[in-house]
């Protein structure tokens, strides 16, 4: 099975239970459907720091993408991969996500809460899961920038676009 099948069919199936979850937290299956097990903790938790995937990760996910569908998602999340992969960036995800001028949601090396109890977030941190193990073939591929589309950023001009996904273009 290919690294891409593999991705859809575990984040149709984190972004399912997620939904029912949820559902069923509220109350409306209460009555008409079966009880449904809560899920188990994720093989990886998310921390501020440590050797678990950081925090700082899935906000980055959060913050830049969590109006895009789930391709647009894991691009941005495999960007974050890029980079610290790259020699030009931090070898960590919390230093690529707080370094100066790299993302507009970080302000003087901050990061605002998400809203912990929203379906964006906890989709965020389940396609952190899914970046972070690479277990999905972006059409960004190797990109280490991107920028939504309404912006024009000078940079953007020098740089060679590899993608388009929804409202972000992505570049290497």
């Amino acid at each position: 099975m290919s690294r891409t099948v593999k991705a859809g069919a575990i984040a149709s199936a984190v972004l399912c239970c997620v939904t029912l979850l949820g559902v069923q937290a509220s109350g409306a299956l209460a009555e008409t459907g079966p009880a449904i097990e809560p899920l188990p903790p994720a093989p990886v938790e998310l921390q501020a720091d440590g050797d678990a995937l950081p925090r700082f990760y899935a906000q980055a996910i959060y913050f830049e993408a969590r109006g895009e569908p789930l391709d647009g998602q894991l691009a941005v999340g495999a960007v974050i991969v890029n980079r610290t992969n790259s020699e030009q960036y931090p070898g960590d995800y919390c230093s690529v996500v707080t370094q100066p001028g790299q993302f507009s949601f970080v302000r003087r090396g901050r990061i605002p809460s998400p809203d912990e109890n929203s379906l964006a977030w906890a989709r965020a941190k389940a396609v952190a899961q899914i970046a972070h193990q690479e277990l999905w073939d972006s059409p960004a591929g190797d990109a280490l920038f991107f920028h939504a589309r309404y912006v024009r950023p000078g940079w953007a001009r020098r740089k060679a676009a590899v993608a388009t996904i929804d409202s972000h273009v992505f570049y290497r």
